[in-house]
């Protein structure tokens, strides 16, 4: 983070459940089936937290969505704790008032049906495809700087 000019400030703690609310122990790992993701948050500049944050705790509990993206109730905690602007990096997929960085940001097409919980199937009952112009989050990093 600090390489890029972030100051780390908390980390997310994301444990993903089943259905029943226990572990999801599908998860990979070499000596534990993993079945928590650790995201961590950081700022550039001077920002307080805002009001909400202050009572937030730091782990989500919910069920997994399309391969390796993370939940949207992650993106609800952070807007109502911080005033932005927001970065993902590492993401998967565009996402309103965020600007983002990763591998498959620019173009991710959802197409398969191995977690029929997922939230872009749920709303539209077929496969999306997010897109982003990497010279914009690169244009938006260097700004931020």
């Amino acid at each position: 983070m600090k390489a890029w000019g972030f100051q780390y400030k908390s980390n997310l703690v994301w444990h993903k459940i089943r259905k029943d609310g226990g572990p999801d122990g599908r998860g990979v790992g070499f000596y534990f089936r993993n079945t928590t993701e650790i995201i961590l948050f950081g700022i550039k500049g001077k920002m307080r937290t805002l009001q909400p944050g202050r009572s937030q705790v730091n782990i989500i509990k919910t069920q997994k969505q399309e391969h390796s993206r993370k939940p949207d109730e992650l993106y609800n905690i952070i807007e109502k704790c911080s005033s932005g602007p927001f970065l993902e990096i590492f993401a998967r997929g565009k996402r309103p008032g965020w600007e983002v960085f990763g591998n498959q940001s620019k173009e991710y097409l959802i197409e398969w049906d191995a977690y029929k919980d997922n939230s872009l199937v749920k709303k539209t009952g077929k496969p999306e495809i997010l897109e982003l112009n990497h010279k914009q989050s690169f244009a938006s990093l260097k700004k931020a700087k």
